[in-house]
């Protein structure tokens, strides 16, 4: 339900996606989803990253959101947390650190993130095309 909340305290051999549709789906151990949930998706609702260890996603995870405002991802203060991509409204966003405004995080987008945690991504798809004819 829309105000509910999901907690995992323990890691998971989840595989595939993982859609938070409303409500919060609360990650608080390492592993929290398993090494082979590369797909977060957050169309409305939180993910709560709570995991002070960092290790709750798997680093190679890509989180897609919708940035509609309905959707959000909470990262605890002390918590850095590595994926390899975020994608908002369909748009890859750049690699660095993602947070709120009350984060030390190089992006901040309190629309989009809560808490004083931070969110690393690590890939993003820039670069230079050069054309060879």
């Amino acid at each position: 339900t829309p105000t509910s909340t999901l907690t995992l305290a323990a890691s998971n051999t989840l595989s595939g996606s993982v859609v938070v549709n409303g409500g919060t789906l609360a990650i608080g151990a390492s592993g929290s989803l398993g090494p082979n949930c590369t797909n977060i998706i957050v169309t409305a609702g939180t993910l709560s990253v709570q995991n002070s260890a960092g290790a709750a996603l798997a680093d190679t995870a890509t989180i897609y959101m919708s940035g509609s405002g309905s959707a959000k991802i909470a990262v605890t203060n002390g918590v850095t947390e590595t994926v390899r991509f975020l994608i908002v409204d369909g748009k890859y966003k750049r690699a660095g650190t993602y947070g709120s405004s009350d984060s030390p995080a190089a992006n901040r987008d309190s629309t989009l993130f809560s808490g004083m945690g931070v969110l690393n991504v690590r890939s993003d798809i820039s670069g230079t095309s050069i054309l060879v004819r």
